[in-house]
């Protein structure tokens, strides 16, 4: 004969209840097939409302008539549970092992390791939700989510031992005293004040300050914890792709399952001013602008000597209206004041408080006692931090380019310029005459193909130009020029007629200078050879009259005013 599928079955432990001694090895009574709750109780409303472990020991067994080998029995979860909220895992166990024992097991992904430098200061209370180190100067206290063991009576019976995870840490110098010869003498040490995740389960006994930073050894030590991961957990998920036969990879949901309940959760905040807890809206058109109103803070520490509902303060400077925010912590819990823009600070339920816009005297009575330890956080911001400019016209210079064209004989009255501005495109065209208009001013000077532009449109950030134009025959002729006349002018001829504006000459002028050693030309840039001197003579820069503008955010922009160069023909008789 063979073992039937029939003949397999699921054996429950000798208890099956969540206490420490639960489970204890396998029981006579079997777990039907198909039914609920047979395992596990059913949830009840405190489970959904806090969360809650259960841990039960079961047993694969097979019931058969005759002693033929099982070959390959095995267990498996084959559908994970649909609430969203519930999880199951499977966790292997020794046959006697007890639910207190299973727990310890399933905890063992951190285990004790060494002896921390920093020991505890004094004795903690069950409940406290923080505990204060001492360690001497140069060593580091533990950093914000380690895991620590407080342990006592290490291996004997009365053995305690508590894990513990640090939220914050606080470290201040302080002084310590001991008696020599007589007299006293002060030594430097460090206290960290580490708050918890979790209040202090019971009471830990700690040990007194010590010139040689050493703990009394009857007292608490303090470990670092490691990773062991010495459980190993089998659940199910499921898939988020189809599997085929011979596929060597599967996609799942998770590769995660949930053991311990979890209250907590983590949020990112992008985009934040530093401690800034609100903002002022200076402007909504034709942009958003807004300032953070933390530019000043202030806190009052609560001690057991001024815990109480009422507290002042005075805020200097004067804060704006509508930034004041005031922040208290009362059982563990933040709660916070906002300014209503009218002297008052309300909140849903945490207090009210109320402040003098004119001398920045502020008084607040809050709902709950703040924590002793804790920090009342006043922040403010004051009207000398920024300017009201909205509205007013802004007195700047423009923007200005100046570039050369690529090609020759360009045709001004057929050139467009395009750019982009805002949500719409610019518009600036050239006249016969080398005049720019439209949404731009400047002089295109067609001889040398150079553009001067001074945008009224303010060009977008990486914007180009674009520029469409014609260009007609370029001709090159060298003059001999006539005699020059009593009047010191030249006649040219030219083989054809120019179009107008489109005449360039160039010359070398020659003077007759002193040959005296120092000669020198004042009006031009002048070069001393022998008795000969070559001049060149530089373009004067162009100048547009004063006008205004309109940018693409709607503002006045008014041109500087700067007087027109005024060219200056000279003549010279050579």
């Amino acid at each position: 004969m063979t073992i039937l599928e029939s003949d397999i079955v699921l054996r429950k432990s000798i208890k099956m209840d969540d206490t420490d001694n639960g489970g204890g090895g396998p029981g006579s009574e079997l777990i039907p097939f198909g039914g609920n709750n047979n395992i596990f109780r059913d949830l009840s409303a405190i489970d959904r409302a806090g969360g809650r472990v259960q841990i039960r020991q079961i047993f694969l067994g097979i019931q058969s008539p005759n002693a033929d080998p099982a070959l390959g029995v095995h267990l498996f979860i084959s559908k994970p549970p649909t609430d969203p909220n519930v999880s199951v895992v499977l966790v292997k166990c020794s046959t006697f092992a007890t639910r207190a024992q299973i727990a310890k097991a399933i905890e063992g992904y951190l285990v004790r390791s060494v002896e921390i430098g920093p020991y505890l200061l004094e004795d903690h209370v069950k409940g406290s939700r923080s505990i204060d180190l001492f360690h001497r100067p140069g060593t580091q206290p533990p950093g914000v989510n380690d895991t620590l063991f407080l342990t006592i009576d290490e291996g004997k019976p009365t053995e305690r031992v508590e894990p513990i995870r640090i939220t914050r840490v606080a470290t201040e110098p302080i002084k310590g005293t001991v008696s020599i010869n007589g007299g006293f003498e002060d030594y430097d040490a460090l206290k960290s004040k580490c708050d918890l995740a979790d209040p202090l389960q019971d009471f830990w006994p700690g040990s007194p300050p010590s010139r040689s930073f050493g703990r009394d050894t009857s007292k608490t030590r303090v470990r670092s914890a490691s990773v062991a991961d010495s459980a190993d957990f089998y659940g199910a998920s499921y898939l988020t792709t189809p599997a085929q036969l011979g596929d060597r990879t599967v996609r799942v949901d998770s590769i995660f399952g949930q053991i311990v309940p979890n209250t907590r959760s983590e949020r990112s905040s992008i985009d934040q001013r530093p401690a800034a807890a609100r903002t002022l809206t200076l402007a909504t058109t034709p942009r958003l602008v807004e300032i953070g109103t933390a530019a000043h803070t202030d806190r009052i520490l609560v001690t057991a000597a001024n815990q109480g509902y009422s507290f002042v303060r005075q805020m200097r400077p004067v804060p704006a209206r509508g930034s004041v925010t005031v922040s208290y912590r009362a059982g563990g819990n933040w709660y916070e004041l906002r300014d209503q823009g009218d002297g008052n600070l309300t909140s849903d339920g945490a207090g009210v408080g109320r402040y003098n816009v004119q001398t920045g005297s502020l008084a607040m009575d809050f709902a709950a006692v703040p924590d002793v330890g804790s920090f009342i956080l006043i922040q403010w911001a004051d009207n000398i931090g920024f300017t009201n400019r909205s509205g007013g016209s802004i007195n700047l210079a423009p923007p200005e380019y100046c570039f050369v064209l690529p090609d020759q004989g360009v045709m001004p009255e057929t050139m467009t310029i395009l750019w982009p501005s805002g949500s719409t495109t610019a518009l600036a065209t050239v006249s016969a005459t080398g005049d720019v208009s439209g949404d731009a001013t400047g002089v295109f000077d067609a001889p040398s193909s150079t553009m001067l532009l001074r945008p009224l449109k303010m060009p977008d950030p990486g914007a180009e130009f674009a520029m469409e134009y014609q260009v007609d025959n370029v001709i090159t002729e060298l003059l001999t020029p006539s005699a020059v006349d009593a009047g010191g002018f030249v006649t040219v001829n030219l083989a054809q007629q120019p179009a107008a504006r489109s005449l360039q000459l160039r010359w070398v002028t020659a003077r007759s200078v002193s040959g005296t050693s120092g000669a020198n030309q004042t009006t031009t840039n002048a070069i001393k050879d022998v008795d000969v001197t070559y001049t060149i003579r530089s373009v004067p820069e162009y100048y547009a009259p004063a006008e205004q503008a309109t940018a693409s955010t709607g503002a006045t922009i008014t041109y500087p005013k700067v007087n027109p160069y005024d060219a200056v023909r000279t003549d010279t008789k050579g």
